[in-house]
Order: C-alpha cells, then sequence, then structure tokens
C-alpha cells in the first residue's frame, strides 16, 4: 500500500509538472502573440517614418530643383546684362555688382541645399541602420521563441510517455 501510495504520489507530482509545462507553453504562446503584436506596431512605425523621410527627400530634392531653376534664370539675366552692356557702359558696373553679389548667394543656397541634402541621406542612412538593428533583435527573438516551443514539446512528449507508462503500471496494478 506504501508503495502503491508513494507511485500515485509521483504519479500526481507528474501531472503537477505536466500541467505546469502547459501552462508555461501558454504563456509563450502568448508571449509570442504579444511579440508579433509589438513588431507589427513597428514594422508601422518605420514605414510611417519611412514615408517622412521620403517626403523630406521630396522636399530637398523640389528646392535643388528651384535653386538650379533659378541659377538658369540667373544665367539667362546675365546675357541680358551683356546686351546691356553695349548700350551703356556704366550701368554695367553697378549690374556686374548686383550680379556677383546673386551669384555669390546661389553658390552659398547651393552649398545649404547641398549640405541639406547630405544631411537627409546621412538620416535616412541611421534610420536604416536603426531598422536593420530593430529588425535583428526581432529575428533572435523569434529564434529564442522556437526554441522555447520546441523544448516544450518534448517536455509534452516526456509527459505524454509517463501517462503512457502510469496507464501500463494502473493496468498491472488491476491484474
Amino acid at each position: 500500500i506504501r508503495q502503491r501510495d508513494a507511485e500515485l504520489h509521483a504519479l500526481r507530482e507528474g501531472k503537477m509538472r505536466i500541467l505546469k509545462q502547459e501552462l508555461v507553453i501558454r504563456e509563450l504562446e502568448t508571449q509570442k502573440d504579444e511579440w508579433a503584436q509589438e513588431k507589427k506596431q513597428r514594422d508601422q512605425a518605420d514605414e510611417i517614418n519611412q514615408e517622412n523621410m521620403n517626403n523630406q527627400l521630396a522636399a530637398l530634392t523640389k528646392e535643388l530643383k528651384d535653386t538650379k531653376d533659378l541659377m538658369a534664370a540667373q544665367a539667362n539675366e546675365n546675357a541680358a546684362m551683356q546686351n546691356a552692356k553695349q548700350q551703356m557702359e556704366s550701368e554695367l558696373k553697378d549690374t556686374m555688382k548686383k550680379l556677383e553679389t546673386t551669384t555669390l548667394q546661389l553658390k552659398h543656397e547651393r552649398v545649404q541645399s547641398t549640405h541639406n541634402l547630405d544631411k537627409a541621406k546621412h538620416d535616412v542612412e541611421e534610420l536604416r541602420k536603426e531598422y536593420m538593428k530593430v529588425q535583428d533583435e526581432n529575428k533572435k527573438a523569434l529564434v529564442d521563441l522556437e526554441t522555447n516551443m520546441r523544448e516544450g514539446a518534448e517536455q509534452k512528449k516526456q509527459s505524454m510517455v509517463i501517462d503512457e507508462l502510469t496507464r501500463e503500471n494502473d493496468e498491472l496494478h488491476r491484474l
């Protein structure tokens, strides 16, 4: 009877371990779902950030185009100045001073636009690196989760073997 009581006690402990393992498996599945939801939210945020960066890049591109158009307009104005030179020598000096000032401003604006574009490219690259880092972290978490799920499946197999042995033991006791 003591031996049977000890075996029953061992079986109860085994069942408790099985129940605990099933609870752990449920918790892991819940955690997996939560991670999937968090990943989805991060992916959506990344898409929004990418769209914002694309909008900023488009704005900088437009600004660069406007600067080029302004420079083309300035070149046309230079041609008009050459025609005015033939008409009046005195106006040429004043016009050339204005032209030099405007050209310097345009060069400064072009340098500034180039700098802004380089900064935007750098920012996009930093965001891409951050996105890749988050993606790598997500991959690692998924691998860990899969490992945990495999371990849980192995424990479930062991509990099934224990149940089978328990049934066989019960049948032997009945005989």
